[in-house]
């Protein structure tokens, strides 16, 4: 199972909310968020292949998450 957390999101528009030095702000306990799972290349159980549409996998992917260069997939919507 993929390790996961939630970060905050404009509830409005469903767009990740970054602080100024570009990454997420990752929610507090209680707070609604989107849920998201750090993908791990050199790790087989984080990896995320993504899905037949690459369209919809880059909607998905996102980078610099938790810190500079990491990436996570959103799992919402």
């Amino acid at each position: 199972m993929h390790p996961v957390r939630l970060i905050k999101i404009d509830e409005s528009t469903g767009e990740v909310l970054r602080r100024s030095d570009g990454l997420c702000f990752p929610c507090r306990p209680g707070e609604t968020g989107a849920m998201v799972s750090t993908i791990r290349k050199n790790n087989p159980l984080l990896i995320f292949e993504g899905y037949l549409n690459k369209s919809e996998t880059s909607k998905k992917v996102i980078c610099n998450v938790f810190r500079k260069g990491d990436t996570a997939f959103l799992t919402g919507k």
